[in-house]
């Protein structure tokens, strides 16, 4: 899991500056137009790349009784991914523009969000032996909890030491990304019966909380200045700690007993 969360993240660290890259040595319409012929070419690599034991699964998920799962109970537990969005992209959908407004260099950017991708890559992918060694539960909690600590240092060293500023957010998403890789395997080993499902659910809510947190930053960035950012989005990650811990999956029992 945490190396096909690390797979997701590497897309986005490297594809986002290519296509920025060719929209501004082209146009933005050659962009789309790659991106096109890219997922068309992906579609023949996936019909090749899974392997033909998947029919296990499916047989797997066929036996036995599968109760459907209440929708509230799903929409508890898939909160927690949509207060993590909304913590991290609140702070990086922003990110390059509180660093020019502060009269950082377009070079100096491009090193704090290469920096970003890198922690966020190495995080997910060092999650997973930590993840199999001392359970989902825990990884998801301490990752929030040192998650809030990242913001709030970035806060007090921000913009006053670059080199602290760079520290911080290669520590930002080193902390932040073993989260998503945790909580994912936490679902699988709960809902084997019902991944789909919730999976799908859980992109859902992904990608609200970013959306949300992106519109709350958007306002306190045009009000008050980047540096409240990371502030409120420490408070929503531990926030979301105590929602993991005492409500998210309080109505369910989970495989590992919760670790």
């Amino acid at each position: 899991m945490s190396i096909a969360v690390a797979g997701f993240l590497l897309s986005l660290v490297i594809g986002a500056p290519i296509g920025t890259f060719v929209a501004s040595l082209l146009s933005w319409r050659v962009t789309f137009v790659g991106i096109g012929l890219v997922t068309v070419l992906l579609t023949g690599i996936n019909r090749l790349v899974w392997p033909p034991q998947v029919q296990t699964v499916h047989s797997y998920a066929r036996t036995g009784a599968s109760e459907p799962i209440p929708l509230g109970n799903t929409l508890r537990v898939v909160t927690v991914t949509g207060f993590w969005a909304f913590a991290v992209y609140s702070v990086y959908t922003y990110l390059g523009t509180g660093l020019r407004t502060h009269g950082f260099t377009t070079g100096y950017i491009a090193a704090a969000l290469i920096l970003y991708g890198i922690g966020a890559v190495v995080g997910s992918v060092g999650s997973g032996h930590l993840i199999d060694r001392y359970g989902a539960s825990r990884i998801v909690l301490l990752s929030f909890v040192l998650l809030a600590a990242a913001l709030l240092v970035l806060d007090l060293v921000w913009p006053d030491s670059p080199f602290l500023v760079l520290l911080m957010l290669g520590l930002f998403a080193l902390t932040a990304y073993p989260c998503l890789a945790a909580f994912q395997s936490r679902l699988v080993a709960t809902f084997p019966r019902h991944t789909g499902s919730v999976f799908a659910w859980n992109s859902c809510f992904m990608y609200l909380g970013t959306s949300l947190g992106a519109g709350v930053g958007g306002g306190l960035l045009a009000t008050r200045g980047f540096q409240l950012i990371p502030l409120v989005a420490a408070g929503i990650s531990l926030v979301a700690a105590l929602y993991y811990r005492y409500w998210a999956f309080s109505h369910t029992q989970h495989p590992e007993n919760i670790r």
